[in-house]
């Protein structure tokens, strides 16, 4: 298993009211692909991603073994678990909930082409005027979520033939 080259740190652990020291893996240890290998595209099959997939699902569905998800995110250049993945819709209405008061109140304004408007300025100047200006498109705060949401579920997957060497470039930066 790749963990096995991760470098160890000693992490303090109460056990019958004395600290021992145990050796974990430091999973914290930062590995990303080169832009060159990221760049080409002809490593990589595209993919949706289902609500609830995770990169341990999408590693065993396309590389038979969940034990290759961190393909997946280094592909993606993914590294939270819980901040890069598209959530499930019991989860993200409960976060629009906790988030936004008003879910539907406007976000921002965006032009015909999709832009995002910085400053609305009415054509007729009137400050009363409570309707949006002609040409914009006004996203409520559940819409805006919504797209970022939705935004995380197109995924790169490393070829499947191409796991190994990986795997083995990985395993070396690690025994440098």
């Amino acid at each position: 298993m790749i963990y096995s080259k991760y470098p160890k740190i000693l992490y303090a652990v109460k056990i019958n009211n004395d600290v021992v020291y145990k050796p974990l893996v430091d999973i914290t240890t930062n590995i990303r692909l080169t832009s060159e290998t990221i760049n080409n595209v002809v490593n990589y099959d595209y993919r949706m991603c289902n609500d609830g997939d995770t990169p341990e699902i999408l590693s065993d569905l396309v590389y038979n073994t969940p034990s290759n998800h961190h393909l997946v995110m280094l592909a993606n250049d993914k590294f939270d678990w819980r901040e890069d993945n598209p959530v499930r819709p019991t989860v993200f209405d409960s976060y629009i909930s906790e988030k936004y008061a008003h879910p539907f109140d406007v976000h921002h304004y965006e032009d015909v082409n999709g832009n995002e408007v910085d400053s609305i300025h009415k054509e007729d100047g009137d400050p009363d005027d409570m309707s949006p200006p002609k040409n914009v498109i006004p996203v409520t705060n559940y819409e805006y979520e919504m797209r970022k949401n939705e935004s995380k579920r197109p995924v790169k997957l490393i070829k499947a033939e191409y796991t190994e060497r990986i795997n083995d470039m990985i395993k070396d930066y690690l025994t440098k």
